[in-house]
């Protein structure tokens, strides 16, 4: 099947996603639950209007990265920028304070 699934990736994870990678995940994604109250904000719906109807919570154990395939070269050259600057900052920049 195919489709759009909301991936929740646990901070401890050393292999952290970048644009384009493709994982082969453990479990099955679970559908967005409806709201359980009455008049409470319906989550579910605001992502279907974005064409995500499920979402999944990965561990560090839960997913493993087989390759990467960026859809968009001009994306994928933005997001590898950002990348470096980041690092440039993270390097030259001490504590977060700073």
């Amino acid at each position: 099947t195919k489709g759009k699934v909301l991936l929740y990736f646990d901070k401890k994870a050393s292999d952290k996603p970048i644009y384009g990678d493709v994982f082969l995940l453990k479990g099955m994604p679970r559908e967005i639950e409806e709201p359980k109250n009455p008049y409470e904000f319906d989550y579910r719906r605001f992502m279907q209007f974005r064409g995500i109807y499920a979402h999944h919570f990965l561990y560090e154990n839960d997913f493993q990265k087989i390759g990467n395939q960026p859809q968009n070269p001009i994306l994928n050259l933005a997001f590898a920028a950002n990348r470096y600057a980041d690092s440039v900052f993270v390097k030259n920049i001490g504590a977060k304070q700073e």
